[in-house]
């Protein structure tokens, strides 16, 4: 028996939860039996508890954990469990090898104990990977397709070239990662950290990143429903992580990843905190994604569970124009300024009104006034069921649907918002903001964008491909000529129309017959901006 690494012979329940404390789904060992001697017990880790299974022999002395499977010896046990779950929880994965015990050594490994020096639980022999092809270029490093030889799995690496420069957020990232462990949340599954390059190792999603999925996508291939259910599915992994007091800070299409079951989950980390507060400042000179940045977060550096909530919306406008880049034409530097005068994107095309009501409820200036990540998955999975035509009521939800009186209980609480546009005014109005360009050319050369159906992002100019979502946010912001709009039209969005504009949140007056305007209300200071990353 003390030939097999997951053998661990005669260590408590209590021993074995500690040393599954800090493993991941499917993380396992066997032991002897508490209460039966000569007897074995599993105990098998999956979603943060350790559950513990009592092996069993019958009058032939085969051992067994369900009476439908039965083996000979305890190696054909394991290995049968190994490949199907077969009455568990989930199926024995990842042995918890005996040489990485550290009961007792007075040095448990912690959120933040990971580094070179220092490797822990989660350390894998790199000769263990088997890189096999390059998928992309992150934010640190490359991004590589690989294959683990001891589980004979695709996984995906991330490894980080030799600057050591990058080396505390790249392990800090790898921490957050140890930490988390969601159906929707990319999953952490080792590390290699003894001597660079350095690796982080994580699930494989066979699709690619959610950008690109949806922008190479046939429009009739992702009716309402699909789309739904991917929003569903994000909402699920940041509802976790709220309730976990972590910030994701660069929620976005590209960074969420899918696979062939149509499973998506959020992904890189890199921007990631955890709060001990209720609110996170960032230092000077940080550099986030502009166009997916809440106001707070662009004027005082200032982040919160509600920022995320911000770029939520922007994220699910994404899906529902089918990976459209969000304020067509608009410099970064415009963009806060939209942002106050009440500009928001405006329904794209054959989008529910529905999801647009919660798209704006995303955008409410005040961050007391967006939802928690709690109540959009309920709503979103409400109207997921209902469009699969089954009926799942879920009372407390009623007040996110963005009615009138909803607008106006809003508008009372928002400091610096002009009134907000009701739904009844929403479907009044044809009229789409038209972003003014500072000349006759500027304008011309934003008609020709919208015209066209396309204003890429600079991830997708470029053409990367990151399945991890490290696409860093430091590339500048660049257009694609006219003359060739055109054509990237057709290959990445295949003649897809969607509304491109944004709306003004409340009609204009007739100047001629209006009163003096009152003075603007005070405005965030900017001084403290952070720098133009990418849009």
């Amino acid at each position: 028996m003390d030939k097999h690494s997951w053998y661990h012979g005669k260590i408590t329940r209590i021993g074995a939860e500690q040393l599954l404390s800090s493993g991941i789904n499917g993380s396992f060992l066997v032991r002897e039996s508490e209460t039966n001697p000569g007897q074995f017990s599993i105990s098998l880790r999956h979603e943060g508890t350790v559950y513990h299974y009592r092996i069993n022999c019958d009058e032939n002395l085969r051992l067994f954990i369900t009476d439908t499977a039965k083996f000979k010896t305890l190696g054909e046990l394991i290995h049968h469990h190994s490949v199907a779950a077969s009455g568990l929880i989930c199926a024995l994965q990842y042995p918890v090898n005996k040489r990485q015990t550290n009961i007792g050594s007075g040095h448990p490994s912690s959120l933040f104990s990971l580094s070179p020096t220092q490797p822990d639980e989660w350390e894998v022999d790199r000769e263990q990977i088997v890189m096999k092809k390059k998928l992309g270029m992150g934010q640190y490093g490359d991004v590589y397709e690989a294959l683990w030889l001891p589980f004979n799995r695709t996984v995906a690496v991330k490894s980080l070239k030799e600057d050591q420069m990058a080396l505390p957020d790249f392990l800090a990232e790898a921490a957050i990662l140890k930490e988390l462990h969601h159906e929707n949340l990319v999953e952490l599954l080792g590390v290699c950290t003894r001597e660079a390059p350095y690796f982080i190792i994580c699930d494989f999603m066979s699709r690619g990143n959610l950008l690109d999925f949806l922008r190479q996508s046939e429009k009739e291939d992702l009716p309402c429903e699909k789309l739904l259910h991917m929003s569903t599915q994000v909402a699920a992994g940041m509802a976790y992580l709220e309730t976990r007091n972590f910030i994701h800070r660069d929620l976005a299409a590209r960074n969420c990843l899918i696979n062939d079951d149509f499973v998506v989950k959020v992904a890189d980390f890199g921007l990631a905190r955890f709060m001990t507060d209720d609110t996170y400042t960032a230092h000077a000179g940080a550099k986030f994604p502009i166009k997916w940045t809440a106001p707070e977060g662009l004027a005082y550096n200032t982040f919160s569970t509600k920022s995320d909530v911000w770029a939520f919306g922007v994220l699910l406008w994404e899906i529902f124009s089918y990976g459209m880049a969000p304020y067509p034409g608009v410099e970064l530097g415009s963009v806060i300024g939209l942002l106050e005068k009440n500009f928001r994107l405006e329904r794209p095309t054959d989008c529910p009104d529905s999801v647009h009501r919660l798209m704006l409820q995303c955008w409410q200036w005040s961050p007391s006034d967006r939802p928690r990540f709690h109540n959009l998955h309920k709503s979103l999975y409400s109207l997921l069921q209902s469009e699969k035509g089954e009926t799942t009521p879920i009372a407390e939800n009623t007040n996110l649907i963005f009615s009138p009186e909803r607008a106006e209980e809003l508008n009372s609480s928002s400091s610096f918002c002009p009134s907000l546009q009701t739904t009844s005014s929403l479907q009044a109005t044809n009229q789409q903001l038209a972003f003014v360009a500072a000349s006759v050319a500027k304008k011309r050369e934003a008609k020709q964008r919208e015209m066209s159906g396309i204003c890429l992002s600079d991830q997708a100019q470029a053409k990367i491909s990151d399945p991890l979502g490290i696409i860093s946010p430091r590339i500048p912001s660049t257009s694609i000529p006219s003359s060739s709009a055109a054509s990237h039209a057709h290959h990445l969005l295949r003649d897809r129309t969607v509304s491109m504009g944004c709306r003004a949140s409340q009609q204009r007056q007739a100047r001629s017959s209006s009163p003096e305007p009152p003075p603007p209300p005070p405005r965030p200071d900017r001084r403290k901006r952070p720098s133009m990353g990418h849009n």
